[in-house]
């Protein structure tokens, strides 16, 4: 998909060329759409994306004179990209971090800056997901921004990785709760992306010693992972703890016959997060 977009040159600025405004609305969305999916992909395989975020000098997607009543869903797709932009730098930034020296303290702190900035747009412009206003769409927002701060500041600073987690718990509680988890096969990776999230809030708690929100986070994980139809898990009967066929590879993707790792990139030692889930399972 990746290649195939390259071909295409989605990538390229086309504004100025003889395509029609709505053509080139098209592409860029297109071209957005395959860039947050190989972030979150990369991220899972524990590589750096396919596209180099300081060469994606694309506009992101605006609304059309015709799509005024999508504004809002065109918005949350805006945001969407900005988040995934953020999680491709911290992918890169920790990838590199053991070699920049004393420059890595202010990469640091520029990467949380502009996170932080995300955060706030994100913030400004939805309410955190209540029964009263739910939104998958915007469920999803803050997940990823969630996971962003986990993936950033959980090498430095874990303490503040707990309300992310937290918010992460909150919000799959929600969604199940209000009957909603079909809407997330409609969100990019569908399950597998909000299972992968979840085991981010796990690792969380387990390294803070939170066991009754771990325990809490690893029902919810063991319940989407059993109706998700790209993982494959075995669960223990009156048991909160779900073993794995295979805790490196957990994730059977069928239709490809493929299996992705769950890396642990702030660690860099192959020791996937949900290993660190379920060391004690097989221990």
């Amino acid at each position: 998909m990746v290649r195939l977009c390259k071909d295409m040159g989605l990538q390229h600025d086309l504004s100025t060329s003889q395509i029609s405004p709505s053509e080139i609305e098209k592409r860029k969305r297109i071209f957005w759409a395959v860039y947050c999916y190989d972030v979150m992909m990369s991220i899972e395989n524990g590589t750096r994306p396919h596209f180099d975020t300081k060469d994606c000098l694309l506009d992101i997607p605006r609304v059309l004179s015709d799509e005024t009543p999508e504004h809002g869903k065109i918005m949350q797709f805006v945001l969407l990209i900005q988040i995934m932009r953020n999680q491709a730098d911290i992918v890169d930034f920790l990838l590199r971090r053991k070699g920049m020296g004393i420059e890595a303290s202010a990469e640091y702190k520029r990467i949380s800056n502009q996170l932080n900035t995300t955060v706030g747009m994100i913030q400004s412009s939805t309410k955190f997901p209540q029964k009263e206003n739910m939104c998958y769409a915007v469920c999803f927002l803050y997940l990823s921004s969630c996971f962003a701060t986990i993936l950033l500041h959980r090498p430095y600073h874990l303490s503040v990785c707990v309300e992310s987690a937290l918010n992460i718990k909150r919000i799959i509680g929600l969604v199940l709760e209000c009957d909603a988890f079909e809407d997330m096969y409609c969100s990019i990776r569908g399950l597998q992306q909000i299972v992968y999230y979840l085991s981010a809030a796990v690792t969380v708690f387990k390294e803070c010693h939170r066991e009754e929100d771990r325990a809490q986070t690893l029902l919810l994980t063991q319940r989407l992972a059993s109706i998700s139809p790209a993982t494959e898990v075995i669960g223990r009967q009156m048991n909160v703890r779900p073993l794995l066929k295979d805790a490196r590879h957990i994730a059977s993707v069928k239709k490809a016959n493929m299996e992705y790792e769950y890396m642990n990139l702030c660690d860099m030692n192959n020791q996937s997060l949900l290993d660190l889930l379920y060391y004690d399972e097989r221990h």
